[in-house]
């Protein structure tokens, strides 16, 4: 298992997310502002833990055929709804600004149909590999 393009870029937008979601985990437990806590869960499982389980799933399906954009589409689309729905939660349920409740609606959508597009994409390149009856031991 080694790191190819799309693998690095998600193992690297894990770590910013993970900074991210500790940071935010030490701001609210010193300054007890715990109204935050919905937008901080959603940071580690949809930002930190998504992009980490991508990473890995980019590390060991075959690669995409050369110049394919699907990749960076999937990522693209998935990072932009983490921080629309991550953002959204922080500033209505956190700040009190509900009328940004549809920026999280507009990200969870978009993180939806991100799912899907990386079921589509990774489904048939997960398949089993089978050995080269010709290679010897």
């Amino acid at each position: 298992m080694g790191l190819n393009a799309m693998s690095a870029l998600w193992a690297r937008t894990a770590l910013i997310w993970f900074a991210t979601v500790v940071s935010l985990g030490l701001y609210m437990g010193i300054n007890e502002q715990f109204q935050f806590a919905p937008a901080h869960a959603h940071i580690g499982v949809l930002g930190w833990l998504s992009s980490a389980a991508f990473a890995f799933l980019h590390s060991i399906a075959r690669e995409v055929r050369p110049g394919s954009r699907a990749g960076l589409l999937h990522w693209a689309a998935h990072t932009l709804g983490t921080a629309m729905m991550t953002g959204g939660l922080f500033a209505a349920l956190g700040l009190g600004y509900a009328s940004l409740m549809e920026l999280v609606r507009m990200g969870a959508i978009l993180i939806v149909l991100s799912v899907f597009w990386a079921a589509i994409m990774f489904w048939p390149r997960l398949s089993p590999r089978t050995a080269d009856p010709s290679a010897r031991a």
